[in-house]
């Protein structure tokens, strides 16, 4: 792919600020969902505390199921559930223990780069970059708040603003249409 319009979220926010500061030649654009920035200082929900903890973390995992699953995406995940079908929600756990029941998920949790290092290579991927940036955000997120992340986001993106979108964590889930028209009017531009 010799250029992108990249769209990140959650854990893969860190990922893909790295995958563009190294590829900024490829970058046409970048679109920013409730995700973080700064490494240093990102406070893990408890959920994902749990899961880097030796021993608590695999039986954590062992109880993500369909059935457990369905009350993370109720509770965070978004407003109304009933609007997902189930088998679209059973999808996130198939492909979380997709071969290896898991085990790749808890050495991604369990194997942040934390380093003054890896947040200035984040930070190069938003600061005085060639392609525009945008920042969108489930402004009703429980765990990645609007107001602590999606404010770091913009300070350190020097944007003007963060698009709050009626939305929890799962924007993609809850506000599709209304956050690929934002995309795409991005992209427009």
């Amino acid at each position: 792919i010799e250029k992108i319009h990249l769209v990140v979220h959650d854990m893969g926010g860190p990922i893909g600020f790295a995958f563009a500061a190294k590829n900024i030649n490829k970058m046409k654009s970048l679109t920013i969902l409730n995700t973080w920035i700064d490494v240093v200082n990102f406070s893990k929900p408890w959920f994902m505390q749990t899961l880097e903890t030796p021993v608590i973390g695999e039986a954590e995992l062992k109880l993500i199921t369909h059935k457990t699953w369905a009350f993370m995406f109720d509770s965070i995940g978004i407003h109304n559930a009933a609007m997902v079908p189930e088998t679209e929600k059973e999808a996130y756990v198939d492909i979380l223990k997709y071969r290896d029941n898991g085990q790749a998920f808890l050495k991604i949790i369990r194997n942040y780069d934390k380093s003054p290092e890896f947040r200035d290579l984040c930070f190069s991927a938003v600061q005085n970059v060639p392609y525009p940036v945008q920042a969108i955000w489930g402004a009703e997120d429980p765990s990645l708040t609007i107001n602590r992340y999606g404010k770091e986001i913009a300070e350190i993106a020097n944007l003007e603003s963060v698009e709050p979108l009626y939305s929890k964590h799962l924007l993609q889930e809850e506000v599709w249409e209304a956050l690929s028209l934002e995309i795409d009017e991005f992209i427009k531009k």
